[in-house]
């Protein structure tokens, strides 16, 4: 069977992931990088038989979002790769994948998408320096809704993509519809590149702290204060 889990809200995907993963514990499990893997190296781990004689777990990541700009008869080889396939296929992706890139995929294949709440996204474009209190407001509403380790890796997400509009060239930013790169412009304007690389600095202390346990603090305070310094 194929599987498509797709969308921001990556924590409770992985967690969708994980429930399958679960289900193949003592099989063969392939994870292979979408981003680099070859049409070859898909054919292999989708076509060849399991080592042990049993349907294997193929999960790849990042590929559709890779192919959104790829030409019809290159998407076709995938799809029919992959639709053909007789082992169990997932395909985990970070962000929404579009409507008409999914269209193609037949009806029966298990597509899921995990998206936040628009209240996340409106927290994330009203993060600008002395709007605390509002932040804080909106922050209090949002952890009610959402898992802090979400909303902090959205946060991190969103401070890279200003750093990247405020100056620094990506391919990425490309990536980006011209009415999100215009929003991510007005909302950087209001920040110095300073602020900006401070503010990312600070991001990836609170990220090793929470992770080593060298916090005082639970995630959401440290968001808290996070905002308040900003």
């Amino acid at each position: 069977m194929l599987h498509i889990f797709h969308g921001e809200k990556i924590i409770e995907s992985r967690r969708e992931l994980d429930v399958i993963k679960e289900k193949f514990a003592g099989k063969e499990i392939i994870t292979l990088n979408g981003k680099k893997a070859a049409l070859s190296d898909l054919k292999q781990a989708l076509e060849a038989a399991s080592l042990f004689g049993h349907t294997r777990l193929v999960i790849i990541e990042y590929l559709l979002k890779s192919l959104s700009k790829a030409k019809k008869e290159i998407l076709d080889q995938y799809v029919e790769i992959l639709q053909n396939s007789s082992h169990e296929t997932v395909l985990w992706e970070d962000k929404e994948i579009g409507k008409i890139l999914l269209k193609r995929f037949i009806p029966g294949t298990d597509i899921a998408l995990f998206k936040p709440t628009k209240l996340l996204f409106r927290f994330l474009e009203n993060i600008t320096p002395q709007h605390a209190a509002k932040l804080l407001e909106i922050l209090k509403d949002l952890v009610k809704k959402e898992a802090p380790e979400l909303i902090f890796y959205m946060i991190i997400r969103q401070f890279r993509l200003l750093l990247l509009i405020k100056g620094i060239k990506d391919e990425k930013i490309n990536n980006l519809s011209s009415w999100q790169r215009a929003r991510l412009h007005s909302q950087a304007e209001k920040f110095t590149l300073e602020e900006l690389q401070n503010a990312y600095a600070r991001l990836f202390i609170i990220d090793q702290n929470q992770k080593s346990g060298k916090s005082p603090f639970n995630l959401t305070k440290d968001l808290e204060l996070f905002l308040i310094q900003l």
